[in-house]
């Protein structure tokens, strides 16, 4: 079972306590935890109760909150795109394969720009077509003769989850300020409950049962 840090202080106020500590309670309180996944948020520097860290921490400058504006077809493939798009400094011709971008391929510019993540050039995420969370670092290139060199991004390469067919789109509204860093960065611990007991409590009760 996954659990983000942000559903369970919707019960439990912990946004003043490390990681670490919380995991290191809910299994002292019988909430066994296998591992803690960081998806944007730098990773502990130690960690003393043996827990295995994973995830990456998004860098604030090159990846952001971007708007795409129109999306147009590629010139050599079918199944890619070219889109505007606007990072609150610079345009750029972005090209993408991300399928739920298609619906609006050849409709000029968008009434309502799309607000995307977006990867800059020298980027480090997970490659989004590798088996498994495998590091990748941007790099400009040529495909099917048109230059890449940034990308839209989709969960899986930003270590939100395994989605990597659809472009990730942001659900809150960017600041108006030149750069737009990402905001919906989050741990998440992944749980293996011990054999169901009529004392275990639920998460949203666990500060009464947590060790002293």
């Amino acid at each position: 079972m996954k659990l983000p840090i942000s559903w369970i202080n919707e019960f439990v106020d912990i946004k003043d306590l490390p990681v670490v500590e919380v995991a290191r309670l809910l299994t002292s309180a019988g909430l066994e935890i296998d591992d803690i996944r960081f998806a944007g948020l730098p990773l502990p520097e130690r960690d003393d109760h043996g827990f295995k860290v994973s995830g990456i921490a998004w860098e604030r400058e090159k990846l952001v909150v971007a708007e795409i504006r129109a999306v147009e077809p590629h010139p050599n493939a079918d199944r890619l795109t070219l889109c505007e798009l606007f990072d609150g400094e610079t345009v750029h011709s972005v090209l993408t394969g991300a399928p739920n971008l298609y619906p609006f391929k050849g409709q000029g510019k968008l009434p309502k720009p799309l607000k995307v993540a977006y990867a800059k050039e020298g980027a480090t995420i997970y490659d989004g077509h590798a088996e498994g969370l495998v590091l990748t670092t941007l790099k400009r290139a040529k495909i099917r003769g048109v230059d890449s060199y940034s990308m839209v991004c989709s969960e899986k390469e930003l270590g939100i989850s395994d989605e990597h067919e659809a472009s990730f789109s942001s659900m809150t509204t960017p600041p108006p300020e030149c750069r737009w860093p990402i905001t919906w960065a989050m741990p998440c611990w992944k749980s293996a409950f011990c054999p169901i007991r009529r004392a275990t409590p639920p998460f949203w009760a666990l500060p009464a049962n947590w060790p002293r």
